[in-house]
């Protein structure tokens, strides 16, 4: 949700704050690898 109304923001013209766009990927990234450990705990306990 967050991610398409940062879209539709730049698409505008509007340009979101580089420090605004650094944190959102940051927390995208952490989310990600939290999700990828999860997953392979997961696969882990399964074994």
């Amino acid at each position: 949700m967050l991610w398409i109304s940062w879209t539709q923001q730049s698409t505008a013209g509007i340009q979101p704050h580089p420090q605004r766009i650094e944190r959102f990927l940051v927390r995208t990234m952490t989310f990600d690898c939290v999700r990828i450990q999860l997953l392979e705990y997961c696969i882990y306990i399964q074994q």
